[in-house]
């Protein structure tokens, strides 16, 4: 369709940043969503996930929901989403502010699925199925007829109807930022092992692994 949208952070005093391109990519408009009040249990990651299928744009985050037509005016629905915010990073017992959100959503072949605290799927993104699986999960990803979620532990399902899961695992434990994706030559899994280093990424820290079918992984190398 050629628009584009993004998320932003939240923060003390302003609503909800959503950003919004109508020719691919080149042009931005920022509009507001939510309300602008902050609360203690915010975060400073981006406020939610977002994905189009349905004919509608889909934000899911940790505690509200949104969908929209064209990007620029959006609807509140209550959705209690897998999607959730870890507060262990955030180094304090009264606030999150420094949590970091996990989950993920995505849309294709007529489902949506959401993953975080478990795995949920949708075929309008409004009205939700809990698939019964109690999984945590940090990322999803569609190819060919298969859908693949992972987790930062090494937990990977996979399903070809987004109700049934089968379990596998992946090589790559204990990183963060793990993330999934498909393309010509199968599913790749990508995650990065800060250590004590958070700021500086080397060939050392990154590590992938790959899989024709979502079933069996190699860990890759970097050359």
């Amino acid at each position: 369709r050629g628009i584009w949208v993004g998320v932003g952070l939240p923060s003390y005093s302003s609503p909800t940043s959503v950003f919004v391109s109508k020719n691919g990519g080149l042009n931005w408009n920022c509009n507001s969503i939510g309300s602008s009040s902050y609360s203690s249990s915010g975060s400073n990651q981006p406020i939610g996930k977002v994905a189009y299928g349905s004919g509608r744009f889909l934000l899911l985050s940790s505690d509200t929901s949104y969908y929209s037509n064209d990007g620029e005016e959006w609807t509140e629905f209550y959705y209690d989403s897998p999607i959730w915010t870890d507060c262990s990073s955030s180094g304090s017992s009264s606030s999150c502010y420094n949590g970091e959100l996990r989950g993920d959503v995505s849309y294709r072949n007529g489902h949506f699925i959401a993953v975080g605290k478990g795995i949920h799927h949708s075929k309008d993104g409004i009205e939700w199925t809990n698939t019964g699986d109690n999984g945590s999960y940090d990322a999803v990803a569609f190819g060919g007829d298969l859908m693949v979620a992972v987790s930062r532990d090494g937990n990977v399902v996979r399903s070809s109807n987004g109700n049934e899961w089968i379990e596998s695992s992946h090589a790559l434990t204990g990183l963060d930022e793990i993330d999934v994706t498909y393309g010509e030559s199968g599913f790749l899994i990508s995650g990065i092992d800060y250590g004590t280093n958070s700021y500086e990424t080397t060939d050392d820290t990154c590590h992938l692994a790959t899989s024709s079918d979502g079933i069996s992984w190699q860990s890759r190398s970097f050359t």
